[in-house]
């Protein structure tokens, strides 16, 4: 009927306030996230604040990530053809990577 068009018009004020409420919830999860972006963003540049020093100097650090490299480098060449392209990319990210992952997927 006329009145049930009515109803689920935009104009109709109950649909407007459902709208506006599916907004403000959008607009919180949106800032939860940004602030959860900024505390990560937090915690990362505080392990900028590391000096390479005292990394180098943790052996047991080290040790897992050499270990990890190997395991990786290990991977690639069983599996071949991909894989090995994709341990080649994978030297190539020294900002991204430990330096263990770097020279051991360079050999």
């Amino acid at each position: 009927s006329e009145s049930d068009e009515k109803n689920t018009d935009d104009t109709d004020p109950t649909t407007i306030s459902e709208k506006t409420l599916a907004k403000r919830d959008k607009k919180q999860i949106m800032m939860d996230i940004a602030e959860e972006l900024a505390h990560a963003q937090e915690a990362l540049s505080s392990l900028d604040n590391i000096d390479a020093a005292e990394h180098k100097a943790s052996s047991r650090i080290h040790n897992v990530h050499q270990r990890n490299a190997y395991r990786l480098l290990n991977l690639c060449r069983e599996n071949g053809g991909t894989y090995i392209k994709v341990g080649q990319h994978l030297a190539n990210l020294d900002l991204l990577l430990p330096e263990e992952y770097i020279s051991t997927l360079s050999s």
